[in-house]
C-alpha cells in the first residue's frame, strides 16, 4: 500500500470511529424522569387547568415516579358538581403532558 493509500485508509478509520462514539446501542435505556420532569408535564397537559384546585385542605396535585412511569393523584372539577373528584393517572411523560379532564377522570388525548 502506498502512502496515498495508507492515508486513505486512516482517515476512512477515523471517520468510522468518530460515528460509532455518537451511536446509541439499541439496548441504551433512557434514565426514568424526575419529579419535577413529570410536575412540568403535568403543567403542561389541559387537565391542570380544571384539576389540583386546594379544597378542603386537600393537596392541589400529588406527583411520584414509579420506574419510568409518573404518577398523578389530584382532584379534578366535574360538570355537573360543585365537588372535585379525586383521581390519578399513571403514564409517561409524554401521555401525562397530553391529560384532559374528563368529567372528573384523567384521560389521554380524548374523553
Amino acid at each position: 500500500m502506498n502512502i496515498s493509500g495508507r492515508a486513505s485508509f486512516a482517515l476512512v478509520a477515523f471517520i468510522v470511529a468518530g460515528v460509532g462514539a455518537f451511536l446509541v446501542p439499541a439496548n441504551a435505556q433512557t434514565p426514568p424522569p424526575t419529579e419535577q420532569q413529570c410536575l412540568e408535564a403535568w403543567g403542561g397537559s389541559s387537565a391542570a387547568s380544571s384539576c389540583g384546585l386546594t379544597y378542603l385542605g386537600h393537596n392541589p396535585v400529588v406527583v411520584s415516579v414509579s420506574g419510568s412511569q409518573c404518577t398523578i393523584n389530584v382532584a379534578c372539577a366535574m360538570t355537573n358538581s360543585n365537588v372535585p373528584q379525586d383521581t390519578d393517572f399513571t403514564g409517561s411523560q409524554d401521555e401525562v403532558r397530553r391529560l384532559k379532564n374528563c368529567n372528573g377522570t384523567l384521560k389521554v388525548d380524548n374523553c
